[in-house]
């Protein structure tokens, strides 16, 4: 027993965006949910028309029988439950019901969008619902590889990763499964496959290719047969190389060393929904120190606006923006207990001159932002160092 869940097709969401954009700045708003999702929508009533020409029998979920009921803000909003008797009667009568992703409806039946990537995140809610005992995730690569094959194409396919170290690469840029997605799964602890689209017949989720994403514990069960050491050293440890380049720095310089200043600063920018990703404070000096962030591109403007704000008010400070940068970031399980990593990781750069502006490290991740212009040299150096 099947059931799917589609995305729009490639460039769909971005044609009609444009279209949107041609009349002005689009803003979050009700007409721009139900103008974004109506490729999802096409593309779950296309695919049932496909699949019956195959003698498949199938039914699409879209528009007000959508079984995925949403919540929160238009744009980004977050899904709620699933309604999923509709699809188990689909179902029992041996169909396929194929359910337009990204998408959800409020409890007074109006759509709503759940961000970029958001298919992903809907396909999990749903195989959750139905108790599926796996979701697999069908895209343009076929698994998780240690770098993007379109940067490095000797880059190599991962047979199997934890929740943790997939969410440290989708939250470093890594565009092969959504964030919110891989969190969901791995709260409740459901088995994520990623597989290519593109490849022909069965064979292969049948030979359970592709990357499997679960927790370490199912993962020990195949840990007998294999001649590894239980604790693998650095030289052994499987290694991803993550980058992303819609990253912008503003600094503010000079500003009081004293407790409030950063959580007023972060604070303003949290509460305009600007998402915050890594943060960097000097030790103070001459009771003056200097505070870094990174935002999305297309929120740096408005970031550095919120931050003058708050260095009016304070009477000192400079802001200082830059968006000619970007994060590459070296992620792997128990990455920071591997004595060496990091060093190796700084050698390596420096070795090929690639300056790095700013650091920060996890457990299982350690990201750099560095000039953009330095981005493809830093992505194949350490793959060469770490994976190869």
């Amino acid at each position: 027993q099947v059931a799917v869940v589609v995305s729009a097709m490639a460039g769909e969401t971005d044609r009609l965006l444009a279209l949107a954009i041609k009349l002005g700045t689009p803003d979050n708003s009700a007409e721009m949910d139900a103008l974004l999702g109506t490729g999802e929508q096409a593309s779950a009533a296309l695919l049932c028309l496909a699949l019956r020409q195959l003698g498949v029998e199938a039914e699409s979920f879209s528009g007000a029988k959508q079984p995925v009921q949403s919540a929160g803000e238009a744009g980004c909003a977050h899904i709620h439950k699933v309604h999923d008797a509709p699809l188990r009667a689909v179902l029992e009568r041996n169909a396929v019901p194929v359910v337009a992703g990204f998408q959800g409806l409020t409890t007074n039946g109006t759509l709503q969008t759940l961000g970029r990537g958001g298919s992903d995140t809907s396909a999990v809610a749903i195989a959750l619902a139905l108790e599926a005992d796996e979701c697999r995730i069908y895209t343009d690569v076929d698994g998780v590889c240690s770098a993007d094959p379109a940067l490095v194409p000797q880059a190599s396919r991962r047979a199997q990763m934890d929740y943790e170290e997939m969410l440290e690469m989708a939250s470093s840029g890594a565009k092969v499964l959504q964030y919110r997605s891989v969190a969901l799964s791995g709260q409740y602890g459901l088995k994520l496959r990623v597989l290519s689209s593109m490849a022909t017949g069965g064979e292969q989720h049948d030979a359970l290719g592709g990357t499997l994403v679960a927790s370490r514990k199912h993962h020990a069960s195949s840990f007998s047969t294999s001649n590894d050491a239980m604790e693998q050293s650095g030289a052994n440890q499987p290694y991803q190389v993550v980058h992303y380049r819609n990253e912008a720095q503003v600094t503010i310089t000079g500003v009081p060393d004293q407790p409030g200043i950063a959580a007023n600063i972060l604070g303003i920018i949290a509460e305009c929904g600007i998402q915050v990703d890594l943060i960097i404070q000097n030790a103070g000096y001459d009771h003056r120190s200097d505070l870094s962030f990174t935002v999305p591109h297309n929120a740096m403007e408005q970031a550095a606006s919120l931050a003058q704000q708050v260095v009016t008010k304070i009477g000192s400070g400079t802001v200082h923006t830059d968006e000619s940068v970007a994060k590459v970031s070296l992620v792997g399980y128990g990455l920071r207990s591997q004595a060496g990593v990091a060093s190796k990781m700084f050698a390596t750069l420096a070795k090929h001159k690639i300056n790095i502006r700013m650091i920060a490290t996890s457990e299982v991740r350690i990201a750099v932002i560095v000039q953009e212009d330095d981005l493809e040299a830093a992505v194949l150096a350490l793959h060469s160092a770490f994976c190869e």
